[in-house]
Protein backbone atom coordinates (compact mmCIF):
# COMPACT_ATOMS: atom_id res chain seq x y z
CA UNK A 1 0.00 0.00 0.00
CA UNK A 2 1.52 3.18 -1.08
CA UNK A 3 2.04 6.05 1.83
CA UNK A 4 1.74 9.75 0.50
CA UNK A 5 5.14 11.26 2.74
CA UNK A 6 5.32 14.86 1.97
CA UNK A 7 9.17 15.69 0.98
CA UNK A 8 9.01 17.88 4.39
CA UNK A 9 7.90 14.87 6.51
CA UNK A 10 10.95 13.64 8.56
CA UNK A 11 11.22 9.88 9.96
CA UNK A 12 13.31 10.15 12.97
CA UNK A 13 15.79 7.10 13.32
CA UNK A 14 15.30 5.50 16.61
CA UNK A 15 18.37 6.93 19.21
CA UNK A 16 20.85 4.46 20.31
CA UNK A 17 22.87 5.49 23.28
CA UNK A 18 26.87 3.68 23.16
CA UNK A 19 29.78 3.19 25.14
CA UNK A 20 29.14 3.38 29.27
CA UNK A 21 25.98 5.51 29.32
CA UNK A 22 23.68 2.21 28.47
CA UNK A 23 25.22 0.65 31.72
CA UNK A 24 24.42 3.40 33.73
CA UNK A 25 20.73 2.14 35.05
CA UNK A 26 21.89 -1.18 35.44
CA UNK A 27 25.13 -0.23 37.50
CA UNK A 28 22.82 1.97 39.75
CA UNK A 29 20.34 -0.89 40.52
CA UNK A 30 23.75 -3.21 41.20
CA UNK A 31 25.05 -0.80 43.94
CA UNK A 32 21.48 -0.54 45.35
CA UNK A 33 21.45 -3.96 45.38
CA UNK A 34 24.68 -3.90 47.08
CA UNK A 35 24.21 -1.09 49.52
CA UNK A 36 21.15 -2.71 50.73
CA UNK A 37 22.09 -5.99 51.46
CA UNK A 38 25.26 -4.99 52.97
CA UNK A 39 23.18 -2.83 55.49
CA UNK A 40 20.88 -5.89 56.20
CA UNK A 41 23.83 -7.87 56.91
CA UNK A 42 25.79 -5.37 58.99
CA UNK A 43 22.71 -4.24 61.00
CA UNK A 44 23.61 -3.60 64.85
CA UNK A 45 20.98 -5.53 67.44
CA UNK A 46 19.24 -3.49 69.82
CA UNK A 47 21.27 -4.51 73.29
CA UNK A 48 24.44 -6.81 73.16
CA UNK A 49 27.89 -6.82 71.41
CA UNK A 50 27.62 -3.77 68.44
CA UNK A 51 30.44 -2.15 66.29
CA UNK A 52 30.35 1.52 67.11
CA UNK A 53 32.31 3.79 64.15
CA UNK A 54 33.64 7.17 64.97
CA UNK A 55 35.18 9.81 62.59
CA UNK A 56 38.99 8.92 62.12
CA UNK A 57 40.49 11.37 63.93
CA UNK A 58 39.11 9.78 67.49
CA UNK A 59 41.53 7.85 68.56
CA UNK A 60 40.59 4.77 70.84
CA UNK A 61 40.91 6.42 74.24
CA UNK A 62 38.59 8.96 73.01
CA UNK A 63 36.23 6.34 71.80
CA UNK A 64 36.36 4.30 74.96
CA UNK A 65 35.25 7.20 77.22
CA UNK A 66 32.50 8.56 75.11
CA UNK A 67 31.02 4.48 75.15
CA UNK A 68 31.29 4.76 79.02
CA UNK A 69 29.63 8.25 79.08
CA UNK A 70 26.63 6.92 76.64
CA UNK A 71 26.45 3.93 78.92
CA UNK A 72 28.16 0.68 77.35
CA UNK A 73 31.14 -1.49 78.16
CA UNK A 74 34.07 -1.38 75.63
CA UNK A 75 34.56 -5.12 74.41
CA UNK A 76 37.87 -4.33 72.35
CA UNK A 77 39.35 -3.10 68.85
CA UNK A 78 38.34 -4.29 65.36
CA UNK A 79 40.39 -3.81 62.13
CA UNK A 80 39.93 -0.75 61.91
CA UNK A 81 41.21 2.21 64.42
CA UNK A 82 38.08 4.36 63.86
CA UNK A 83 35.74 0.96 64.93
CA UNK A 84 35.51 -0.67 67.95
CA UNK A 85 33.16 -3.37 69.89
CA UNK A 86 31.23 -2.74 72.60
CA UNK A 87 28.25 -4.31 74.93
CA UNK A 88 25.29 -2.45 75.36
CA UNK A 89 22.14 -3.36 77.91
CA UNK A 90 19.78 -1.22 76.85
CA UNK A 91 18.02 0.13 73.25
CA UNK A 92 18.69 3.47 73.57
CA UNK A 93 22.40 2.93 73.80
CA UNK A 94 22.79 3.60 69.66
CA UNK A 95 20.89 6.91 70.38
CA UNK A 96 23.50 8.09 73.19
CA UNK A 97 26.29 7.25 72.12
CA UNK A 98 25.43 9.15 68.73
CA UNK A 99 25.34 12.29 70.79
CA UNK A 100 28.81 11.57 72.00
CA UNK A 101 30.33 11.58 68.40
CA UNK A 102 29.73 8.47 67.06
CA UNK A 103 28.69 7.82 63.40
CA UNK A 104 27.04 4.65 63.60
CA UNK A 105 26.36 1.36 65.00
CA UNK A 106 27.14 -1.99 63.11
CA UNK A 107 26.46 -5.74 63.94
CA UNK A 108 29.93 -6.25 65.35
CA UNK A 109 30.61 -9.58 62.62
CA UNK A 110 32.64 -10.11 59.48
CA UNK A 111 35.32 -6.74 59.58
CA UNK A 112 33.49 -5.61 62.75
CA UNK A 113 34.65 -8.49 64.66
CA UNK A 114 36.78 -7.99 67.59
CA UNK A 115 40.46 -8.82 67.56
CA UNK A 116 42.13 -8.79 70.64
CA UNK A 117 41.65 -8.42 74.31
CA UNK A 118 41.45 -4.90 76.16
CA UNK A 119 44.11 -3.00 76.42
CA UNK A 120 45.19 -2.28 79.95
CA UNK A 121 45.22 1.22 79.61
CA UNK A 122 41.14 1.15 78.46
CA UNK A 123 39.92 -0.49 81.49
CA UNK A 124 37.31 1.89 83.45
Amino acid sequence: MPTNLAASDEVSAPVHRSGALTLVPALLVAALTLGVSVAAAYAPPATGDMAVAFPPWVDETEAAAAVHRAGGRLIGPTRLGNVIVVHADDPGFAARVGTQGALFTLAAEGIFCRLSPIPPELYR
